[in-house]
């Protein structure tokens, strides 16, 4: 009995890891989505009910701002297309997100040129961001500490800049 190659059933192996990263890729996409959706009442909680249990310890105790801080509102502005507002609540994480979204939008187009490698981030990009992450922080500080300049404007007047 002779087999032919042609078959349904019969997958290579490079068919099967394409397959493989078509799912990761709408898998990825789809965390977003939901992350996304989940974030307008994640909104709501956060600055009603559970506002006394979250917190950044270095803005609550330290009075002073982690390189994170003002992600959500970030992301909140960013979804609301207020990108000016997004870039004062954090600049840096916004620029991240830009970049995420073009390395997604890479992935895609790779996944549909059938490209052997779909993501295309190299280590040193990602030394960049943390080292350009750790010097905002540290910049965004200073210029509360020292010049009372608080775009977001939790920690101002704990400084004596009212």
């Amino acid at each position: 009995m002779q087999q032919t190659k042609n078959r349904p059933d019969d997958i290579s192996g490079a068919e099967v890891k394409r397959r493989m990263q078509w799912v990761y890729f709408i898998a990825f996409n789809g965390a977003i989505l939901l992350g996304a959706a989940l974030l307008m009442p994640y909104r709501h909680l956060a600055d009603g009910v559970l506002k006394p249990f979250i917190f950044c310890f270095w803005n609550r105790c330290l009075h002073l701002y982690c390189p994170t801080c003002g992600i959500t509102r970030m992301l909140d502005s960013l979804l609301h297309l207020r990108l000016l507002e997004a870039a004062r609540e954090n600049i840096c994480m916004l620029v991240f997100v830009l970049a995420a979204a073009y390395f997604d939008l890479r992935a895609f187009i790779a996944l549909l040129r059938h490209e052997k490698r779909i993501c295309k981030v190299k280590l040193v990009y990602v030394w960049v961001f943390v080292a350009c992450l750790l010097v905002f922080g540290a910049v965004r500080n200073i210029l509360l500490v020292r010049f009372g300049i608080d775009p977001i404007g939790d920690n101002r007047a704990f400084w004596g800049w009212s």
